[in-house]
């Protein structure tokens, strides 16, 4: 999670032909973020790392699951400032964000920190027209 030493609450989810097989949060005792599914049958997989505030994450090609082996996807970054849900940091999520600067409404509180403040702010700026979903992009 990008601005975020502190990765628990993301999530995954995985799908097979559009439907969703597999919805996971980060363990509460994982602060780096890792995530381990089991039991899947062997074939082609879409993995998304998702969090509210942040653009999804997409595998990029498809998941090729094998009997017997571990596929591991390699880390990702969400990329922050994604607040109004439309798969787009625009001006919208900008306005949304400054709109709330030093308030009580956390939905603004990109980072995690507790607080509304220029960190939320510059990271939305920072991804300013970036769209989503991001490519998961898988390294041996």
């Amino acid at each position: 999670l990008q601005g975020r030493f502190d990765h628990r609450g993301a999530g995954i989810q995985v799908t097979h032909a559009g439907e969703t097989l597999v919805v996971a949060e980060t363990s509460t005792d994982d602060e780096d973020g890792n995530f381990e599914v089991q039991d899947l049958a062997p074939g082609t997989y879409q993995v998304w790392g998702k969090l509210y505030g942040y653009l999804d994450a997409r595998t990029a090609p498809e998941v090729v699951v094998v009997a017997g082996e571990c596929t591991d996807l390699g880390a990702t970054k969400l990329l922050g400032g994604e607040i109004v849900a439309d798969n787009l940091i625009d001006i919208g999520d900008i306005t949304y964000i400054a709109s709330r600067f030093r308030g009580a409404d956390m939905t603004a509180d990109v980072n995690g920190d507790d607080v509304v403040n220029i960190l939320d702010l510059t990271m939305a700026a920072a991804n300013f027209e970036r769209t989503g979903p991001t490519s998961w992009s898988m390294t041996p």
